[in-house]
């Protein structure tokens, strides 16, 4: 008897570990999902408040000189790294280097470092991944004297 009540004891324990293993993992599934629409979120509103610049004639080169950023990197080198390069190109911003994490993969016509390399000295390096600012900025604040910004700084700056 004693031994059937043991077994039933350890069973419950074990179930209730499996459960909560489970749930667990939901959970963190579920936050995942949560942050990935809150990545996609951010970049719609990126891209529909540049169109909307855009379409009043205005360019974010703006932002630059109106704050006396003449040289600048851009942090990022994915879809919206990739228009702003393009973009502030076209305005004579000067745009010396590009950071991704995925240097030695990405080809662009700017030189491409490593976060943890050291970088050159720029007035201004912008962060074109929004969702990760605070991360980017306290690892590159100790390794620059540039100013940090956000594209979304860039964006609602004009």
């Amino acid at each position: 008897m004693k031994l059937l009540f043991l077994f039933i004891v350890v069973v419950q324990w074990v179930v209730i570990f499996v459960l909560f293993r489970f749930m667990r993992y939901q959970k963190e599934r579920i936050e995942n999902e949560i942050d990935k629409v809150h990545k996609g979120l951010e970049f719609y509103d990126i891209l529909v408040r540049w169109v909307k610049l855009r379409q009043n004639q205005r360019v974010l080169a703006e932002y630059f000189c109106e704050n006396g950023y003449e040289t600048a990197a851009l942090y990022g080198m994915k879809e919206i790294g990739q228009l702003l390069l393009y973009e502030l190109k076209q305005e004579g911003i000067q745009v010396r280097y590009a950071i991704d994490r995925n240097a030695g993969k990405i080809s662009a016509d700017i030189p491409v470092v490593e976060p943890s390399s050291r970088m050159p000295e720029v007035d201004v390096i912008v962060v074109t991944a929004p969702h990760y600012f605070d991360s980017i900025y306290l690892s590159l604040r100790e390794m620059t004297t540039a100013e940090i910004i956000s594209i979304e700084d860039v964006l609602w700056g004009i």
